[in-house]
C-alpha cells in the first residue's frame, strides 16, 4: 500500500469557512497570501488541497465571479500531485474574475481508489488519520460516510488486508442510517489496535451526481420522443391513404408539415 506524501499546508489555506478545511482557497507567494486562478478547477483539484491541509475528503468545490482582481495562476495537475506549491504557478500577476471555494471534510476521507467516491476509509482520531477495522463496520456505517462525503448511497464494503506500518483502529461505530456524518453517530469509547481480522475497511459509493450530463441527457432524450412521434404520425396517415385506394404518390413525411392538432387519431394509434 503507497501513500503520497504531501508537504506541509503553510503554503495554502481556506478562509471564511467554518474550519480550516472549508472556505475559499488562497496561496500564499512570496510570503504573501493571495487569492489563485485556476483554469481547470476539477474535484481532483479540490482533493489535492484537502490532502495538503491534512482534511479529508473533498466534498465540494465551486467556481465563484468576482469582481477582476490580481491573483496566482496556479497549474490544476501540479496541485493535485505532492509537488512543492511554488512549482505550480504559473503566472504571478494574472487578471481574474473568479475566485475558488473548497469544503472538505475534517473527519473521514477515502484513498487509493477509482474515483473520489471509494477507497480506503481512513478517520481523523486524535489529529492524526488511521485506518478501520473491517469488523467494525456494516451498511448502515457505510451509508453515513457516503452522504458525509456527497457521494450517493453506497454499493459496496469490504476489507483488504493492510501493510505493515498501517494497523488499523478498533473502533465500533454504531449509525443507524440517518445520521449526516460518521462522528455522529454512537460509539465506542474504548480505542483498541487489536484488528484480528487484519482487515481494514475499503469502501465504495454510487457517485456525485453529474449534473452536466443532466443537462445534455434531458434535450437529448426530447429530441428522441419527438423523433418517435413525427414517424408515428407519418406512418398512420401513410396508412390513411391506403386505406382510402388513392393512387397518388406518398411523399416523405415533413415534421414541419406533420400536423399535432388531430390528437385523437394520435391516441387512438397509440393504444391499439
Amino acid at each position: 500500500m503507497s501513500f503520497c506524501i504531501f508537504p506541509d499546508s503553510d503554503d495554502v489555506r481556506l478562509v471564511g469557512g467554518a474550519s480550516h478545511c472549508e472556505g475559499e482557497l488562497q496561496v500564499k507567494h512570496l510570503n504573501r497570501w493571495r487569492e489563485v486562478y485556476i483554469e481547470d478547477f476539477l474535484l481532483l483539484t479540490a482533493a489535492g488541497v484537502c490532502q495538503r491541509l491534512h482534511c479529508g475528503s473533498a466534498i465540494s468545490h465551486e467556481r465563484k465571479d468576482r469582481s477582476s482582481h490580481s491573483a496566482v495562476k496556479l497549474d490544476a495537475d501540479c496541485l493535485q500531485s505532492s509537488s512543492s506549491l511554488s512549482l505550480c504557478v504559473r503566472d504571478e500577476d494574472f487578471s481574474s474574475d473568479r475566485y475558488y471555494s473548497i469544503i472538505c471534510s475534517d473527519s473521514v476521507r477515502l484513498l487509493h481508489g477509482s474515483s473520489q467516491c471509494s477507497g480506503s476509509l481512513e478517520v481523523k482520531m486524535n489529529q492524526s488519520w488511521t485506518l478501520v477495522c473491517a469488523e467494525d463496520f456494516d451498511l448502515k456505517d457505510v451509508e453515513v460516510v457516503c452522504r458525509e462525503l456527497g457521494c450517493g448511497d453506497p454499493s459496496l464494503l469490504q476489507g483488504t488486508f493492510y501493510g505493515e506500518g498501517f494497523a488499523p483502529v478498533r473502533q465500533m461505530f454504531q449509525c443507524e442510517g440517518h445520521e449526516s456524518a460518521l462522528m455522529d453517530c454512537p460509539r465506542s469509547s474504548v480505542i483498541q489496535n487489536n484488528c484480528t481480522s487484519f482487515k481494514a475497511v475499503v469502501l465504495s459509493c454510487l457517485g456525485k451526481p453529474n449534473y452536466l450530463m443532466l443537462l445534455w441527457l434531458v434535450p437529448a432524450v426530447t429530441v428522441i420522443i419527438v423523433a418517435v412521434i413525427v414517424l408515428i404520425v407519418c406512418k398512420r396517415k401513410k396508412s390513411s391513404s391506403n386505406a382510402q385506394g388513392t393512387t397518388r404518390r406518398f411523399e416523405p413525411c415533413n415534421p414541419e408539415n406533420v400536423e399535432y392538432n388531430n390528437a385523437s387519431m394520435f391516441e387512438d394509434h397509440i393504444y391499439q
